[in-house]
């Protein structure tokens, strides 16, 4: 599992003084990309061989300005072409936000999905063994 810290801005708060419905799925980025950052080093647009084929989202507390909200995104399950994250969002120690990401990895020149490169799938599991 990866923690990361995300403060929120005035600009992403909505009319109604909290934050934007699509913030969240913001939020869940950053913390997708911190995952694979731990999985496979320093990101960058060359090393992503996967796209998000399913995303989902469930409100539980509104978000303000100002407050700091902690995103968490774990490995929840590893198939042979994806793998399913599930993601959420905390201010002070209140669960805010509950998500699911499916994530399929991709051969962007033959158009088709592939299989989890064995480097990543190394990685994946070694980290979902310090989560056990």
């Amino acid at each position: 599992m990866v923690e990361t810290k995300i403060k929120v801005r005035f600009e992403d708060i909505d009319a109604l003084g909290h934050l934007n419905n699509t913030k969240y799925f913001t939020y869940l980025e950053e913390g997708r990309i911190a995952l694979f950052e731990k999985i496979r080093g320093k990101f960058s647009l060359s090393k992503i061989d996967f796209v998000v084929k399913y995303l989902e989202g469930n409100f539980i507390e509104p978000i303000y300005p100002g407050c700091e909200v902690t995103v968490k995104v774990e490995i929840e399950k590893i198939g042979n072409t994806s793998i399913t994250l599930k993601e959420t969002i905390w201010y002070n120690n209140k669960l805010c936000f509950e998500g699911k990401c499916v994530l399929v990895f991709y051969d962007f020149k033959k158009g088709t999905k592939k299989n989890i490169p064995e480097d990543v799938l190394y990685n994946i599991k070694e980290e979902t063994k310090k989560e056990s």
